[in-house]
């Protein structure tokens, strides 16, 4: 859908930018392309734009209704202890991204220059 929502997006303002060129070049079509750049933005672009934007709401609705009915703890606590913190950790929050503990430098594929353990020490090499 990301790729429907940047090609009308393109090609709407690709119509309205040869709509202000025209005009100003006086050209007699250069109503067709306002006409066309209009048709493209209220038609295809902004439905599209509501649309994803309202999926992405309901995902986060959705995540954070989980974490507190409880689900996420039983299937990140696999002891079954309750958790005495309140709220998201930094290892399982949902909105964060993941990454390893590994740093690689280069496109060394012998992995002599990884480094371990930077992002909790604070060091920089």
């Amino acid at each position: 859908m990301k790729t429907y929502i940047y090609i009308s997006g393109f090609l709407s303002a690709f119509f309205f930018a040869g709509w202000i060129v025209a005009m100003l070049m006086g050209l007699p079509a250069h109503l067709v392309m306002l006409l066309a750049g209009a048709i493209i933005l209220f038609l295809v672009y902004l439905p599209l734009v509501i649309r994803k934007r309202r999926e992405h709401l309901d995902r986060m609705e959705e995540i954070i209704n989980n974490y507190k009915s409880g689900e996420s703890q039983e299937e990140n606590n696999p002891t079954g202890k309750n958790s005495q913190t309140k709220g998201w950790s930094m290892n399982d929050s949902p909105f964060r991204e993941r990454r390893s503990g590994a740093t690689w430098s280069g496109g060394n594929i012998h992995a002599a220059n990884v480094t371990r353990g930077t992002r909790r020490s604070g060091k920089k090499r």
